[in-house]
Formats: structure tokens, sequence, C-alpha cells
């Protein structure tokens, strides 16, 4: 996939995701918790440019300044010591 490709996919969460499941159940307070980090994120990223963006990602560690996946997030990396059957 290249970058323009990439810029035509968006993620929308369904309406409620935010405080509640799929079933329309309220979410327990640790769910709750991580999903208003995943909202805040979100609208971070969504102010950054692309360069921004990318930089942000290099300094996490999950990819390489050229735009490739780190070793560790890789398809072809080592196997994880918590799951050895990936």
């Amino acid at each position: 996939m290249d970058e323009e490709e990439a810029d035509d996919i968006a993620w929308e969460p369904y309406e409620g995701f935010y405080e509640y499941d799929e079933f329309g159940r309220p979410l327990d307070p640790d769910t709750y918790q991580r999903r208003q980090v995943l909202k805040q994120m979100g609208e971070m990223i969504a102010k950054m440019t692309r360069e921004e963006c990318r930089a942000y990602l290099v300094k996490l560690g999950t990819h390489n300044p050229d735009g490739t996946l780190t070793e560790h997030y890789a398809d072809d990396g080592e196997p994880s010591k918590y799951r050895p059957t990936d």
C-alpha cells in the first residue's frame, strides 16, 4: 500500500464507542479509561502533518525513518516469547 492509499483509510468508531461496548452496555472503568486515551491519541494524531506523524511513530519505535515497520513489529520478526506461535 502506498502513502496515497493510506490517506484514504480512516477508522471511525461506532456511535457510543467511547462509552459503551458493542452490545450497548456501559464500559467497565478500565476499558472506559483505555478508550478515552485512544480518543485523545486520535485527536492528537489527526492534527499532525504526515512528517510529524512519521517522526512520532519513529520515536515510539514502531517504524523506521523510511516508513517501514521495525523488526519487532514486522511480519518477519522473531516470535514473541509470550506468544510462541506467532
